[in-house]
Order: structure tokens, then C-alpha cells, then sequence
């Protein structure tokens, strides 16, 4: 099984996380993922979100 090296850029936030500091649910933040506007790690079963990747989820929101 082979490991890739994740892009340096923070800490991994859990979707729990990233949805308390956007202010949505969990849902809403799989939806983002899933829709491609907020770009996701999986470690291991579960999806993580790197901080570098949150902010310019927010910056390009702030944007529109």
C-alpha cells in the first residue's frame, strides 16, 4: 500500500472542525467537498482538511 506525502499547508482538521468554524453542519461540508470548492485528505476512513485549504475556501468565498 502506498503513502503520498501530503502538500505542506497545516494542520489536518476533521469535518467536525472545519463545519464549527464555517458555522454549517457536517453535511454542508461534505457537500463542498463533494461539489469540489473545498479540497479534502482522506486519512485512513475519514476525510481531513488541511488549514491551508480552508483559508482559500474562504478567501474565494469572501471573493464572490
Amino acid at each position: 500500500m502506498g503513502r503520498r506525502a501530503l502538500p505542506p499547508g497545516g494542520r489536518l482538521r476533521s469535518l467536525a472542525e472545519v463545519a464549527e468554524y464555517l458555522g454549517v453542519s457536517i453535511r454542508t461540508v461534505r457537500r463542498l467537498i463533494g461539489r469540489g470548492e473545498l479540497r479534502a485528505h482522506r486519512v485512513g476512513r475519514s476525510l481531513r482538511i488541511q488549514d491551508a485549504e480552508l483559508a482559500a475556501y474562504v478567501a474565494a468565498s469572501m471573493e464572490q
